[in-house]
């Protein structure tokens, strides 16, 4: 069986119906015979709730003059990838 990679951006994940389009995508794909492999991305755009930038914003609003250090930046961005592939995967 031949993997497919199939990554979908924040907007292909963003709404039920944009959701449904992508994983009816995947569903083509695995029955044409491949194995999907699938990657999304933060839910939305720039300033959308669950966006990447968002949720980065909420660490840089507790104070304004102090950068968040590297780790607390990964949590928050991985924060938004989980969010958007539990919804995903139930979808599909």
């Amino acid at each position: 069986m031949r993997i497919k990679v199939m990554k979908f951006g924040g907007t292909s994940v963003a709404t039920p119906e944009a959701r449904n389009r992508s994983a009816l995508r995947v569903i083509s794909a695995k029955e044409q015979g491949y194995r999907p492999v699938v990657v999304v991305s933060a839910i939305g755009r720039r300033g959308a709730p669950y966006a990447t930038d968002t949720l980065i914003n909420l660490l840089r609003e507790i104070d304004p003059n102090v950068e968040p250090d590297a780790r607390e930046l990964d949590l928050m961005i991985a924060c938004g990838e989980i969010l958007s592939a539990v919804i995903f995967a139930h979808t599909l």
